[in-house]
């Protein structure tokens, strides 16, 4: 017979379909819940590899100018924030002497740097481009004028050329303008930019469309650089080597680069005495002429440029004794005084015999002691010389320097041709000029004055 209507709909579901949904909804949920677990494992083991197991460890940096090496640092530190257990925090340090790696413009500026710090190279040296950048206050935006950032570090000469479009001149003049400004007294202003290499408070670092030609090196470990910061160092450095280049960044040249550099390590003009090597030594060729007459006209000249700033200038040349009954390898050819002396007492003067350097600088650096203490004024000993033939022990002659560093004379050293320095005057960074324009220079930096 057949089943008549009730007039209602039917919605009951037959028993096998039931539990198929069941099935599915069980297998749904676990699913969920395996994807959850799995997602919470590796959130934990992601945490658990940035652990500082071994704390936090700074990575001291030294660049020889600021605005070089910021940029990579930043992205270094965000890449490799954990390095054998360690959370890495890189800073920039004040001196070579208390860094993990160096970051310089070019080899003579690593040399100079390690030098200074009297440091080792654990490492080959890496060349690389850096991306330049600044200090930029927060809330504010990069100006089109490069008058208003400050430079209360000197050395900044690459970021003062990238904002003044490679032109030298302006550059110049912003470093020029800001040579005298420490830190404390360009923040006093609130500037809304500065060149340096440690961010201040309230600023953050901020990349500038330029990269620069530049070279790290990895170094030893010392008294204040312990083992665990130079291998942070050393993976600085190999990280500089991998990391990306291509940004579309303009290049400074590195010629303008060099000359801008070159010149603001101008010193203050003082009052100075030049002491000169007239052994025969300074008879030896000198890119194309006697080392002797190169050396005069740079003197005659800077000697002529002091005398224009008002400061007075002495004069004394040294070799060894040449005539009979003279026992004294040095000679006071003009006391402080005018400049005039000094040039015609300059072109007197002959050359012979060896370079009994010591007993010189010693006397020179008397009487630019007795100077200072009369004039009250700063004093300087340019120094000239083709080495040492002269047996004075080192440590009298160490003594007799540092004394009088000790009262404030300024030693500066300029060494000419292939014959070994001095032992001791080495480790006073002499400069070491191969031709006539490099020695012109050197001359007037040492000396304070454009010639």
């Amino acid at each position: 017979m057949a089943r008549h209507s009730n007039g209602q709909r039917n919605f009951r579901l037959a028993p096998g379909l039931i539990a198929l949904i069941v099935i599915i909804a069980v297998i749904l949920a676990l699913s969920a819940g395996w994807l959850a677990l799995r997602r919470h494992n590796a959130t934990v083991s992601e945490a658990s590899q940035k652990e500082c197991i071994e704390g936090h460890l700074e990575v001291p940096i030294f660049e020889s100018t600021p605005g070089v090496a910021g940029a990579l640092i930043d992205q270094w530190s965000h890449e490799n924030s954990v390095i054998r257990d360690y959370c890495v925090h890189p800073t920039f340090v004040a001196s070579p002497d208390q860094a993990a790696a160096l970051v310089g413009l070019s080899n003579d500026d690593i040399d100079e740097s390690l030098s200074q710090g009297k440091r080792s190279v654990s490492g080959t040296h890496i060349q690389t481009r850096l991306t330049l950048s600044l200090a930029l206050k927060e809330g504010s935006q990069l100006a089109d004028d490069p008058a208003t950032t400050l430079f209360p570090e000197p050395q900044a000469a690459a970021i003062a050329l990238a904002l003044s479009g490679g032109d030298q001149d302006e550059a110049a003049k912003l470093l020029n303008r800001d040579h005298d400004l420490s830190l404390d007294q360009a923040l006093q202003g609130h500037p809304p930019s500065l060149a340096v290499s440690t961010i201040p408070e309230g600023y953050h670092r901020e990349a500038l469309p330029y990269q620069v030609n530049s070279i790290l090196v990895p170094l030893t470990a010392t008294e204040k650089v312990n083992e665990e910061q130079t291998r942070a160092g050393a993976a600085f450095v190999e990280y500089a080597a991998t990391h990306d280049q291509s940004q579309p960044n303009e290049v400074l040249n590195e010629a303008a680069l060099a000359q801008l550099r070159s010149a603001q390590q101008m010193l203050p003009s003082a009052d100075t005495l030049f002491l000169l090597d007239t052994s025969g030594r300074m008879n030896s060729e000198f890119d194309h002429q006697p080392a002797f007459e190169a050396t005069r006209s740079a003197i005659t000249d800077a000697a002529e440029q002091l005398g224009l700033q008002g400061k007075t200038v002495a004069l004394m040349n040294y070799s060894s004794p040449l005539s009979p009954g003279v026992t004294k390898g040095w000679r006071v050819n003009s006391e402080f005084g005018s400049a005039d002396k000094v040039k015609g007492d300059l072109a007197l003067l002959h050359t012979g015999g060896v370079p009994q350097t010591r007993s010189a600088v010693m006397k020179a650096l008397e009487l630019a002691e007795q100077h200072h203490r009369d004039s009250r004024v700063a004093t300087r000993v340019v120094v000239i010389s083709t080495g040492t033939d002269e047996a004075i022990d080192d440590i009298s002659f160490r003594k007799s320097i540092e004394d009088a560093r000790q009262q404030g004379i300024d030693l500066r050293l300029i060494h000419l041709g292939v014959e070994p320095m001095d032992s001791v005057l080495s480790d006073y960074h002499p400069a070491l000029p191969t031709s006539v324009v490099q020695l012109r220079q050197m001359v007037s930096h040492w000396v304070g004055v454009r010639i």
